[in-house]
């Protein structure tokens, strides 16, 4: 049964901790926590946004206090318990 028809917040994955991905989407869906829970955060394994560069304290206010960090999106991938990915790109990369 999905979060939805349990009346829960959807487990959340968001791909990318650039300017989109920390500026806009991540405050969006803390904004909303009827409705989302970040679950985790990807980024590469030298984010200046990881937990040990940020500390902890630090990591949980930007990101949310039940929020992990990973470099291994194919791990994050795998978990069951994730029902959304952001994957916040930059218009151009799309562009033909």
């Amino acid at each position: 049964m999905s979060s939805l028809e349990q009346n829960q917040p959807i487990r959340t994955a968001l791909i990318g901790l650039g300017i989109a991905g920390s500026g806009f989407h991540t405050p969006l869906i803390l904004s909303l926590p009827g409705l989302f829970t970040l679950s985790y955060v990807i980024d590469v394994a030298s984010s200046p946004l990881r937990p040990s560069e940020l500390g902890d304290s630090v990591f949980a206010a930007k990101f949310g206090a039940n929020s992990k960090f990973s470099s291994e999106y194919d791990q994050v991938l795998a978990d069951q318990r994730i029902e959304l990915v952001c994957t916040p790109f930059m218009d151009s990369l799309w562009r033909v």
